[in-house]
């Protein structure tokens, strides 16, 4: 019996329905007496139409991009080429990845230029394609775009990419 007044009671506490802004207004204007303020918050917007987009993460997800039922539909020389493309797309990545870390960390070893260790690093540019890096795209300061011209260049995105339409 009191099991049921209770969960009456949750049920009528105004509380629960209607907020009184606070959020919201923290949100919007931060905290006042901390002088902290929110940034606006902006999400990166892409000109990719849907049948672009689904082709971008095609490529760097592979058959993730699928539900169960669209994979049981799949043909399996279909499977095998988004895993062909998948593959090429991360190898790709990671020895671009490789070598935007390797152009970065030569710029720091440029500034010890009378040292024989820091030369012989610079000019050692060997790229293990099996090691995979550790950098994110945006510690390396890697965009979409950047992302979509570099595969629509060395041409695991398709050569008409940016002509699709969508349909």
């Amino acid at each position: 019996m009191a099991k049921s007044q209770d969960i009456e009671l949750l049920r009528s506490r105004s509380e629960k329905v209607y907020s009184n802004g606070k959020l919201l207004d923290y949100k919007l204007y931060g905290d006042r007496r901390k002088r902290y303020f929110l940034p606006p918050q902006q999400y990166e917007k892409h000109p990719l139409n849907p049948v672009q987009d689904f082709l971008y993460k095609r490529a760097l997800i592979g058959l993730k991009v699928y539900n169960k039922k669209e994979l049981r539909e799949l043909l399996p020389i279909e499977k095998s080429k988004i895993i062909k493309r998948y593959s090429d797309t991360q190898r790709e990545l990671n020895i671009w990845k490789h070598r935007l870390a390797i152009k970065a960390s030569n710029e720091i070893l440029e500034l010890f230029p009378n040292s024989p260790l820091a030369q012989a690093i610079i000019k050692n540019d060997y790229i293990d394609a099996q090691t995979i890096s550790e950098f994110t795209f945006r510690d390396l300061g890697i965009k979409k775009p950047d992302i979509i011209k570099r595969l629509h260049t060395v041409g695991i995105l398709p050569n008409d990419f940016y002509e699709i339409n969508a349909k």
